[in-house]
């Protein structure tokens, strides 16, 4: 009795048709999608050059940049400064040079030049607080203070006691640094490109 062997047919695998998956968003920048600064208040050392020392010593360029970069218009009198790089350089630019002078007078003249100083100071501060708070609503970056969560107490004392690493963090966050240490150089120092709305 012969015994037949059956013959097995291959398997032939039918192509399945490949449906693309539409593309996920990119992402928004760090800090910007989760609410959370991509830096910390005192992460000076993230970046030492140039926006650690430029903070310190030329804090007027690196916010001039950036309210110019994330199109930030508040404060602003009558249109001024707004947004306008040249006319954030000259206002802080004149902030400075008159809060040196009154430092002066108060030191050789009278003590009562003082007034002039701390009229700029206040002035100054709040100019800081606005704009770090406008910039969270541009960048949808929440906030949290002690137990109150997305508020303005941490804008205001942010830029009331730590103004400079304000500053710092405020530029660290738009533009962001390859190392802690770069050269510095007048790019750091020149207009930048508008990026308002959100940073991709």
């Amino acid at each position: 009795m012969s015994a037949q062997v059956a013959e097995e047919e291959p398997i032939i695998a039918e192509p399945v048709p490949y449906i693309a998956q539409p593309a996920e968003p990119h992402p928004v920048d760090e800090g910007a999608g989760d609410g959370l600064w991509p830096t910390h208040l005192f992460g000076c050392f993230d970046n030492i050059m140039p926006s650690c020392l430029m903070a310190c010593f030329c804090w007027c360029f690196p916010l001039s940049r950036v309210r110019k970069s994330a199109q930030i218009e508040n404060p602003s009198i009558f249109g001024c400064p707004s947004e306008s790089w040249v006319k954030n350089i000259i206002l802080l630019l004149s902030v400075y040079i008159l809060f040196t002078i009154f430092h002066i007078l108060e030191a050789r003249v009278h003590p009562a030049a003082s007034v002039g100083s701390v009229i700029l100071g206040v002035g100054l501060i709040l100019f800081i607080f606005v704009t770090r708070m406008e910039y969270r609503r541009k960048r949808n970056i929440q906030e949290n203070c002690c137990c109150c969560e997305d508020t303005c107490w941490d804008d205001l004392c942010s830029s009331l006691f730590c103004t400079c690493c304000t500053i710092a963090q405020l530029d660290r966050t738009e533009f962001r640094y390859a190392g802690a240490l770069e050269p510095c150089c007048f790019e750091a120092c020149s207009e930048p490109e508008a990026r308002g709305g959100h940073v991709v």
